[in-house]
């Protein structure tokens, strides 16, 4: 790390013991700063609190929050690029993402370095609760076909080393890899670190032998965690991370529940539009309060949670919650046995141009249904790369069909399912979450 980021990981390891209301105080003071920033650079913003008689001074305390209107991922997408951006922070100079799309609906957007550089610090103040010590190795079971494989130079000395391994490989392959790399922790999703753990009793002699399992992504089950911690005889920990938000939650075993990151992002639960009391269950709603160059304001992240009545006991000030509820996904089952693991499927999209929402629908082992809700764009070429990028994930012979549609629009209270597999499920596969990795 650099001097700027040991200073700004010790306020973030602070800001974890503050009481309630010194808390409230940091959340207030962090939102009225980026809302300030995004009416005067921000061109969307500045016209939604316009629209509204509002200005910035208006939000000047977390509780009222409630005066700006609730956003979610397709409002992002309508936008132009320069209505989202910040006109002051040069694109060329952020750090360019864009969601795989676990909603089925992929989000292009920019990050300062400085916004990254928090949003990583925010994970590592997780990790390191959940027992991770910054000499340990790592292994993240990503979903990008190709993985980074560039070491910093804390890694070379022996600190926060990291591998990634693309789930676009077949099990026995990361299991190659990661009895080469010998991990002390492993993160990953749910469904990926099952089908790891089903490879890994299958081999005899295999050597992984992980200290800690950090799941994400999806609703970690009784029956996955069980296993988990049965196959690879260590604690199973869950983590609540978004694409949009980072780290949002994880998992305090001397609290009973999850605390929230609520000094980086805050998050409303919300029914109707209205806060939900402690113990009801209700939808989530972020502002993440470093992000800069493309605000997320009142994002509706599309999960479910209940807010915990318990207060922390492990010495934290961070709010918990009781549980975490998500949308459904399913695995594809090609004809050979092979199982694709949801995170490597969105990926597929990213490089595709023209493509407002995706579906991927499974009527049998041998074929696929992709839906498209196209904008402009989409094209004869844009098909062709869908095929061949669709190809070079399943690796078999699959009969694909691409049908473009007026609209994927769901009821809002029905959970959009990317993934529909209508092949004979497996039992016990697990209820995604739809959150992205760290």
């Amino acid at each position: 790390m650099y001097a700027y980021q040991l200073y700004d990981f010790g306020k973030i390891l602070k800001a974890q013991r503050l009481n309630p209301d010194r808390l409230a105080k940091l959340q207030s003071d962090k939102l009225s700063k980026l809302i300030r920033h995004s009416y005067a650079h921000v061109p969307y913003v500045r016209n939604m609190l316009d629209a509204r008689g509002i200005v910035p001074g208006d939000v000047a305390r977390i509780e009222d929050i409630g005066l700006l209107p609730l956003t979610d991922k397709s409002f992002y997408q309508s936008l132009k690029p320069g209505e989202r951006a910040a006109d002051n922070l040069p694109v060329e100079r952020c750090k360019t993402f864009q969601t795989s799309g676990t909603t089925g609906l992929p989000l292009r957007f920019h990050m300062t370095r400085r916004d990254f550089t928090m949003r990583n610090l925010n994970s590592a103040r997780a990790y390191l609760a959940s027992g991770y010590e910054p000499w340990q190795r790592m292994a993240v079971l990503a979903g990008d076909r190709v993985v980074n494989e560039k070491r910093t130079w804390n890694e070379k000395l022996g600190f926060w080393r990291r591998r990634e391994i693309s789930s676009w490989k077949d099990p026995e392959q990361w299991l190659d890899e990661l009895e080469t790399w010998k991990p002390h922790v492993l993160v990953g999703r749910v469904t990926t670190l099952v089908l790891l753990a089903e490879a890994f009793r299958e081999r005899p002699r295999a050597s992984l032998r992980p200290k800690r399992v950090f799941a994400s992504a999806e609703v970690l089950d009784d029956a996955s965690r069980n296993f988990l911690a049965t196959t690879f005889g260590c604690p199973v920990l869950d983590f609540y991370f978004t694409f949009e938000g980072g780290c949002l939650a994880w998992e305090c075993p001397a609290c009973g529940g999850y605390h929230m990151n609520s000094d980086m992002v805050i998050i409303e639960v919300l029914r109707n539009g209205n806060p939900v009391s402690p113990g009801e269950e209700g939808e989530v709603v972020i502002t993440n309060l470093h992000a800069y160059a493309m605000p997320l304001i009142r994002y509706r992240q599309g999960d479910s949670v209940v807010l915990s009545r318990k207060t922390p006991r492990c010495g934290r000030g961070l709010p918990l919650l009781d549980r975490i509820y998500g949308r459904k996904e399913d695995l594809i089952v090609l004809r050979n046995g092979r199982r694709i693991p949801p995170q490597a499927v969105p990926h597929v999209f990213i490089p595709v141009p023209g493509i407002r929402k995706w579906q991927v629908v499974q009527p049998a082992v041998d074929r696929l249904k992709i839906l498209i809700e196209p904008k402009d764009g989409f094209d004869e070429s844009a098909r062709r790369i869908l095929l061949e990028e669709m190809m070079k994930l399943l690796r078999d012979d699959v009969r694909l069909e691409i049908i473009v549609v007026d609209s994927l629009e769901r009821d809002r209270e029905a959970k959009f399912r990317p993934i529909v597999s209508e092949v004979k499920k497996e039992a016990g596969q697990p209820e995604a979450r739809g959150a992205e990795l760290p």
